[in-house]
């Protein structure tokens, strides 16, 4: 059983977890660094691939098992195409995004989770979670998603009461599901009210909220807060296109670096830069489900070295009496609880 510090302490911590594609596998090093170094988290937050790193690590799976799971997921299958049209190069997923809203569906994403998360940490809905909470065998959760429809940034599982949905009731591989529904890749995950009659079209976090600091910190303002942000050049793969493919593309670009351009402001405060571990990724793609197991270890190794190198310098400014965490925020509903 997974016992907190004392509150106070520097060791416990909100964690938020970056999007970042199959980047993620460098999320996972740093995690595991962060544990075996005895850092616990007071919350863990995501958005994208982050709030799949977070589902796992807030529900309690061991660094052991965390590791084989991203080392072992069949990443190709995850690109499980809607129809014949995603399988043509650059103009068939463009004609799949207009017809069905994403190239490739999101079921083997979600029902991966779904399994993974039954099997190794015996949750399925956040209601499981909350039980595990009150144990002090889990922590709380929250991912980032983004509504289309009603054009807000949502945080689950808090926001599912906006749809008279029970909270407790929802599993957490959807909610998941909702946070990775890359824009043009996966179609978007649907929230339906069972009220009103309302759908909504779920996407990306990363298009409002990619590192979702400010979610992390009002999860419970007597904790600090850290986070992993990745070092990545892009959102897509670059590409040299011409005519209509080319107008698609920059008109991705310019929905994207919304996101990018609150991220990048964000990393001008010295408080969040002081407490952001940043494993580096080699230029590796984010959609690059082909990735190698040579590089997914590669990813792996650097994210747990690098962040073993910033508790080093964070253990140092403890001693010294440093202040890094910055000054707390007034007390605030949890934002990864149930409430």
């Amino acid at each position: 059983m997974q016992v907190l510090p004392a509150q106070g302490s520097p060791k416990r911590v909100n964690l938020t977890l970056q999007g970042g594609g199959v980047l993620g596998i460098a999320e996972v090093g740093a995690v595991c660094a962060l544990r075996d170094a005895g850092y616990s988290f007071a919350s863990v937050t995501g958005t994208s691939v982050g709030a799949i790193v977070a589902a796992f690590v807030a529900s309690g799976v061991d660094n052991a098992t965390l590791k084989e799971l991203v080392s072992t997921l069949p990443y190709p299958k995850v690109m499980d195409p809607n129809s014949w049209l995603a399988r043509i190069p650059i103009a068939g997923r463009v004609l799949s995004w207009f017809w069905y809203g994403g190239s490739y569906k999101g079921d083997f994403l979600e029902n991966w989770i779904d399994e993974k998360l039954q099997e190794h940490a015996g949750v399925h809905t956040f209601g499981d979670l909350a039980a595990k909470i009150e144990k002090g065998e889990a922590s709380p959760l929250a991912m980032v998603t983004f509504d289309a429809d009603r054009q807000l940034e949502t945080v689950l599982p808090r926001d599912y009461s906006q749809f008279h949905l029970d909270p407790s009731q929802q599993t957490i591989a959807s909610a998941v599901r909702a946070s990775t529904s890359i824009l043009t890749f996966f179609q978007p995950a649907v929230i339906s009210d069972p009220v009103s009659g309302d759908h909504s079209a779920c996407y990306d976090g990363g298009l409002v909220n990619n590192y979702p600091w400010d979610v992390a910190k009002r999860a419970d303002p007597t904790a600090r807060t850290i986070g992993i942000r990745l070092e990545s050049p892009s959102r897509y793969l670059p590409l040299e296109l011409k005519g209509f493919a080319a107008g698609v593309k920059q008109l991705l670009a310019v929905i994207t670096g919304i996101g990018k351009a609150r991220e990048n402001r964000l990393m001008e405060d010295p408080e969040v830069v002081a407490n952001t571990i940043s494993p580096p990724t080699f230029g590796i793609s984010e959609q690059d489900f082909k990735i190698s197991p040579a590089q997914c270890e590669k990813l792996y190794t650097e994210g747990y070295q690098t962040a073993k190198e910033w508790i080093a310098r964070d253990l140092s400014a403890t001693k010294r009496g440093v202040r890094t965490a910055g000054e707390q925020l007034p007390q605030l509903p949890k934002a990864a609880g149930l409430e």
